[in-house]
């Protein structure tokens, strides 16, 4: 959530810290991306085994809000939009023996 110290209550675009923290590092973006990139084509090759699986907490309520949320990520068009990306490199290649 937007910081309540600050009394922000939604959040809002700070392109000047964008580019205080970032612009003399386009590495740090680069590295943020693919790692964004791997992150959700791991979730979409895993989401026939998440869709299916059961969260057992011990809390009813969490497990099912849990379950919700699973649920929306993997309905959500971030994951539908990213198709192309998917396809742009082969992790395997990452983690063949020389």
């Amino acid at each position: 959530p937007p910081s309540k110290r600050k009394k922000r209550e939604n959040w809002e675009p700070n392109p000047g810290y964008f580019m205080e923290k970032f612009g003399d590092h386009p590495e740090y973006v680069r590295n943020l991306h693919f790692s964004y990139v791997v992150l959700l084509r791991a979730l979409k090759k895993a989401s026939p085994f998440l869709r299916n699986y059961e969260i057992k907490t011990g809390n009813i309520v969490e497990d099912e809000t849990a379950a919700v949320l699973l649920r929306r990520l993997l309905d959500s068009t971030i994951l539908r939009s990213c198709n192309d990306v998917f396809t742009a490199f082969d992790e395997s290649l990452m983690f063949r023996e020389s």
